[in-house]
C-alpha cells in the first residue's frame, strides 16, 4: 500500500480509486486515505 501511495501522482486517479478498493476493501479506509492525498 505505501508504494501505491508513493506512487499516487504518476497514477490515473480512476486506477488510484481501483487498487485503493482492492487493497483495503473498506470503504472508510479508501475515503481516509483520498483525504490525506488531498492535502
Amino acid at each position: 500500500l505505501a508504494l501505491v501511495l508513493l506512487n499516487a501522482r504518476s497514477l490515473s486517479r480512476q486506477v488510484l480509486l481501483d487498487s485503493l478498493n482492492a487493497l483495503l476493501k473498506d470503504r472508510e479506509d479508501v475515503e481516509k486515505v483520498l483525504r490525506e492525498l488531498g492535502r
